[in-house]
């Protein structure tokens, strides 16, 4: 029995044009159509499939193949620019979760440096209590705390003091210290560098200092 030209059957042809045009993309058929190929390109596929199963490849016929083969292809570029979008926002995610998992690595790495400064500052702190006076610790501790000197640590005992003199009031033995500062480029009030004071047995104590 001789076989009908349907839509049904057109949209046969499409999808098995359609698979094959999908095979090409992916390496797997030749020649090398991809859903760019224009369809009046593949318009001798359909009437060679049309002549293999004894049908008139009619101009009409033809054209009704080709719609629903271009159906098929606008289907397609909607799935893929899904994907797409998708693949982006999956890359996107992974690129934060490592930057998110490298921030955690170097805050990890920061506290763990904050506990060391912090254990190498108390050291320095009690060897300047051994020798100093009650009066001048008492001085020293209360300077350390001031907010307005913005004290963050790094205690280091040296020979000589760093920067110009400033007097201080408001200390009993701790006259005036010496001020080596920086300030950032691109933040016009952050003011950092260190601070430095004399001791009692004339070495001096010098320490960072940031008021950002």
């Amino acid at each position: 029995m001789k076989p009908k030209f349907t839509k049904k059957l057109a949209k046969e042809i499409a999808q098995e044009q359609f698979n094959w045009t999908l095979g090409c993309m992916i390496g797997t058929d030749d020649p090398d159509y991809d859903l760019e190929t224009d369809v009046d390109e593949l318009e001798q596929n359909f009437e060679e499939t049309l002549e293999s199963i004894g049908i008139n490849p009619t101009p009409k016929r033809l054209e009704e193949i080709k719609s629903q083969y271009q159906k098929l292809v606008y289907k397609a570029h909607i799935v893929f620019e899904k994907l797409s979008k998708k693949t982006l926002l999956l890359d996107e995610y992974r690129k934060q979760a490592q930057i998110d998992k490298e921030l955690v690595d170097i805050n990890k790495q920061l506290e763990k440096e904050y506990k060391r400064q912090n254990e190498r500052d108390k050291k320095v702190l009690k060897k300047i209590k051994e020798i100093s006076s009650k009066e001048f610790y008492k001085d020293l501790q209360k300077w350390l705390k001031d907010e307005e000197n913005g004290i963050t640590g790094y205690y280091q005992v040296v020979d000589k003091p760093v920067g110009n003199y400033v007097k201080e009031k408001g200390y009993v033995l701790i006259k005036g210290m010496w001020v080596d500062q920086y300030v950032s480029p691109c933040i016009g009030d952050d003011y950092h560098g260190y601070l430095t004071i004399e001791l009692e047995n004339g070495k001096y104590l010098k320490c960072n200092f940031d008021l950002s």
